[in-house]
């Protein structure tokens, strides 16, 4: 399976309705990028990739805000995003569940101030861990995350589960840079 979808190109519209939802409390548009995330579940044929490669259980795992980032927002956003993700993977008859499985623990610069890869991935360098005893070993997972901009947070978060024994299938985003995103999906690694 490819390593992410995306629902669509960060530009334009879509930036500016991710924005708002994400960091202006327009928590009406929560519904419709749920659907969007269902669509994409679809898009990305990970539901016959899973019967293909018969995986029967999945753990979806959106990735983590800084504790600045959740407490301004008053909410996990990505977490909305992996139960649409869990639940539309439920309805196909695939035993997956939402689970907030990792901590971003820095109090660094936010990360559309980290400039490029590197700097991104210098403010997650150590920072993102795995929950005690979310029992990740073997299981396959799925992680959601809002925009992709370098990969670096789905990388920084990909190399904290696999350090857990667990088993990365793919990724999914509501959107992502086109340098991120060359095409209808794009690699990770």
């Amino acid at each position: 399976m490819k390593s992410s979808f995306s629902c669509a190109s960060y530009q334009g519209s879509a930036r500016a309705a991710i924005l708002s939802w994400k960091n202006h409390h327009d928590e009406e548009l929560t519904p419709f990028f749920a659907d969007r995330m269902a669509e994409l579940v679809h898009r990305s044929s990970l539901v016959e990739w899973c019967y293909d490669h018969r995986v029967h259980s999945l753990r979806i795992v959106p990735t983590p805000s800084s504790p600045y980032a959740a407490m301004r927002r008053g909410r996990m956003h990505t977490l909305s995003l992996a139960y649409a993700v869990a639940g539309e993977l439920q309805r196909q008859g695939i035993d997956a569940r939402a689970q907030s499985a990792l901590n971003f623990s820095a109090r660094t610069i936010k990360a559309v101030h980290a400039r490029g890869a590197r700097g991104r991935m210098r403010r997650l360098h150590g920072n993102v861990s795995v929950r005690a005893a979310h029992g990740l070993h073997g299981r396959h997972i799925v992680l959601v995350d809002d925009i992709m901009t370098t990969g670096s947070t789905i990388r920084a978060c990909a190399k904290a589960l696999i350090e857990h024994d667990a088993l990365i299938v793919t990724a999914l985003t509501l959107a992502s840079t086109p340098v991120a995103h060359p095409g209808p999906e794009s690699r990770i690694d």
